[in-house]
């Protein structure tokens, strides 16, 4: 038992070093853990980062269904995040949020005025 609590131990204090490095450091963070990678922009497939990143055609579709997407070009934005989930952001929901933004710059504009 005590060899398995040092082993814990040991595990519990790495994992707590890599946190305080990464949160004081950008470019440890990006080192360790990575950056997000786009695999669709507005409804095309990047195959190129897709092989970089080894991700098949199978994934990104079960990805895309499991978000509700039907269609690949109804896809806005699709980003391989750093935990390995597959982001996915609508032509429609980005265009809602477009204009839900653009409609609160123009209330701040005339509370300003």
């Amino acid at each position: 038992i005590p060899s398995a609590l040092i082993v814990v131990l040991t595990l519990m204090g790495i994992d707590y070093v890599f946190d305080k490095i990464t949160y004081h450091s950008r470019s440890a963070e990006e080192l360790i853990e990575g950056q997000p990678v786009c695999l669709i922009r507005s409804g095309v497939i990047d195959l190129e980062m897709m092989d970089k990143e080894k991700i098949t055609m199978q994934e990104l579709e079960k990805s895309l269904r499991e978000q509700g997407v039907l269609d690949v070009k109804s896809v806005y934005l699709a980003v391989l995040e750093t935990s390995g989930k597959i982001s996915v952001i609508k032509k429609e929901d980005a265009r809602a949020k477009g204009r839900f933004k653009y409609s609160f710059k123009r209330l701040f504009k005339r509370k300003t005025l």
